[in-house]
């Protein structure tokens, strides 16, 4: 089940890139997370958001192997949710 999850949340978090590249690049919406967005002034948008997804997978995924079970399903459930939430958001968006 957790190698289940780790799969569907690279694929959530594949899609926020794409979704939110879209959103922004399109001019429908901005980057609401002020870290997010400094990250993307610095690098550029692309840049900025793959490696921000690469600064929360990676640690992620290492740390995964040293934490109880109970605790990562919990952690990639939550995960799991949060980045279900900001796709289905960003995808209202690019359709309105």
């Amino acid at each position: 089940m957790n190698i289940l999850l780790i799969i569907v949340l690279l694929v959530l978090q594949g899609l926020d890139i794409y979704t939110t590249y879209k959103v922004i690049s399109s001019g429908k919406g901005y980057e609401a997370n002020p870290v997010m967005a400094w990250v993307i002034g610095k690098l550029g948008l692309l840049k900025g958001l793959v490696i921000a997804q690469l600064t929360i997978t990676i640690p992620c995924l290492f740390g995964f192997w040293f934490i109880h079970l109970t605790t990562l399903l919990l952690v990639l459930g939550l995960l799991t949710l949060l980045y279900s939430w900001i796709v289905y958001h960003n995808y209202k968006v690019l359709t309105a």
